[in-house]
Order: structure tokens, then sequence, then C-alpha cells
């Protein structure tokens, strides 16, 4: 059976416009809804404000672009969609909203992450891969380098 209920995860970098892209593309085919959250990282709000930067500046951008471009994609296909802005830990509100709203499966965009920066914030899509209990499907980037043809295969 497809899925009927589709989530996808959205913070406004290349991984996740690919991302909007292909649920848009996938919703439209076969009818399902989507689910948008963006989640603003709670660790991250609490950075700026020791830098006593504006946050509210930032969470009003950030809901601008969830409803405005980030959607997109989804308006252009004729998809139903929701949006959510959620705060608190991207991967595990992410899985928490899947399990609530029962979605039948989850989107979210792939990152080139490398080194250290990779070490640290690399994280979320390998949580929610290898914690969700719904299927998820990781969007690729663009591949910065043509595709090795003489990989060896094991055994």
């Amino acid at each position: 059976m497809p899925p009927r209920k589709i989530l996808l995860g959205i913070d406004g970098t290349e991984g996740a416009g690919r991302a909007a892209h292909w649920a848009a593309d996938l919703a439209s085919a076969i009818g399902a809804r989507v689910l948008v959250a963006h989640v603003i990282a709670r660790s991250w709000e609490i950075e700026l404000s020791a830098l006593q930067l504006d946050t509210g500046e930032i969470v009003r951008r950030a809901r601008a672009a969830l409803y405005g471009p980030w959607t997109q994609p989804l308006r252009d296909a004729s998809v139903e969609y929701d949006a959510d802005l959620v705060h608190g830990d991207p991967a595990a509100d992410l899985l928490h909203l899947a399990e609530q709203r029962n979605v039948d499966l989850i989107v979210i965009g792939g990152t080139h992450h490398s080194g250290l920066r990779g070490a640290i914030l690399g994280g979320t899509a390998h949580r929610i891969v290898n914690h969700s209990l719904t299927p998820v499907v990781v969007v690729p980037l663009e591949p910065r380098h043509p595709p090795r043809t003489n990989v060896p295969i094991p055994g």
C-alpha cells in the first residue's frame, strides 16, 4: 500500500530543498498528504541568546520560509500539506511527530558533512534512520565528484 501521510523534515538547506521536490513529486503521484516540519534546535537558540542575538527575528524568518519558499514545491504540485514549526531536538522531534501523526514515510534531505563538522552536526539523518519505526527516505545531494565506477564488491 502506498504511503498516505508523509513527514517532510525541512531546514532550508540544499538537501532539504531536494527532499521537498522529491516528496512533492511522490505525494502528487500517489495522492498523499504531507506534514512539513522545521525543528529549531533549542541548543542553537540558547547559544544565540548567550551571544545576545535576537532569536525572535531568526524564528520569524524561519516561519516565513516554512510557509513560503520551503513549501513552494508542494504548492506547485498541488499537494495538500500542513506545516509545523517546532522547538527542540531535530531528530527526536521529527521521530516524535512521525509517531504522533501516524505517518507512513519520513523524507529528509542528505548533506555533505566531513571531518569535525560531520562528527558533530551530521547526526540528525543518522539518528532518524537508525531509530525510526517508520520507513525513511534520505534524498541525496548532487554528488560533489563523479561516482566511482570501479568500487570493489566484497566477497
